[in-house]
């Protein structure tokens, strides 16, 4: 096996430089759909997925799904203890999990996953996006280091792990790159202006990526989450209410009473949803946007 330890800021000419892609008739040659086999790695048969902010809610729902339908998997979040008490209920699905402590904006603990996953998981099929989302706030009352700092988490993050572990996926049988962006690609949320700002840049970057390297076989898709049942939800929804003078009971049936399915999502919805795209049956998705939102994105211009 070739050395994989390419430095993450590394880029020629330009980003995907010195990765000549494969050609297009490989792609439609009729070959069958296949969970990648063990010569493609040398630790195992099952394919491994990494999943950043996976200690709780939505990401923790992608990495239960995926670990359900088979997939090894390197798991990361900020908190040593969240990340290890969900890697120890991961592993009754009785395969591999790897925790790390990794935050999506650092570089260097970029570098360490990379040489973690190639030790210890020795390959990489799936990457799935997931960060906790930039700071509450009207766009005046904002800093430029807030707007910075949102920029790389929501945007630069996705992209640096994408150059990190691109030869990964294209060593890959079935190379997934999904990230966990939020309704807001399609309609503002109220005080969430840094997201209404750069989550559609996300949903264009995933598109761009498609076309790119589409001809590798990777497939890109964005999954945007409506209002879930999640802490960071809850902590929206008390600020509501102490800024509205309302109870939090009254702001959620409000909410609820929004959306056309008449309640918010459960955080394993968004994760089934993650697992399909990751299997062997969508492989001819990508490039798209796809809400779960119970139809909450649908004209008002506030949610």
């Amino acid at each position: 096996m070739r050395s994989r330890r390419a430095a993450v800021h590394s880029r020629g000419n330009g980003l995907w430089s010195n990765h000549r892609l494969p050609s297009t008739n490989a792609a439609c040659a009729g070959k069958p759909l296949r969970v990648a086999e063990a010569e493609d790695g040398p630790l195992g048969a099952r394919s491994v997925a990494l999943v950043t902010g996976a200690s709780k809610g939505i990401g923790r729902a992608c990495a239960e799904a995926l670990a359900a339908d088979g997939f090894d998997l390197c798991i990361t979040g900020r908190s040593a203890g969240s990340l290890e008490a969900a890697a120890e209920e991961l592993r009754r699905h009785d395969g591999r999990v790897v925790p790390v402590v990794a935050d999506v904006t650092s570089v260097d603990d970029l570098n360490q996953l990379v040489t973690t996953v190639d030790d210890q998981l020795g390959r990489l099929d799936a990457i799935v996006i997931n960060s906790g989302g930039p700071p509450k706030g009207l766009v005046q009352d904002l800093t430029d280091a807030e707007w910075q700092d949102g920029f790389e988490e929501l945007l630069l993050g996705p992209l640096r792990y994408l150059r990190a572990f691109l030869d990964r996926l294209r060593d890959s049988a079935q190379p997934r790159f999904i990230v966990i962006g939020s309704s807001s690609v399609e309609r503002p949320i109220e005080r969430l202006s840094i997201s209404n700002a750069l989550r559609p840049a996300l949903k264009g970057l995933v598109a761009s990526l498609a076309v790119e390297l589409g001809p590798a076989g990777i497939t890109f898709n964005l999954v945007g989450p409506g209002r879930t049942d999640t802490e960071r939800l809850r902590a929206t929804d008390e600020a509501t209410a102490d800024r509205r003078g309302a109870t939090l009971e009254e702001i959620r049936r409000s909410s609820a009473a929004a959306i056309p399915m008449g309640r918010i999502a459960r955080p394993e919805e968004i994760g089934a949803l993650v697992a399909f795209l990751a299997s062997p049956e969508a492989g001819y998705i990508t490039g798209q946007t796809i809400l779960v939102d119970g139809g909450l994105t649908r004209g008002r211009p506030w949610a």
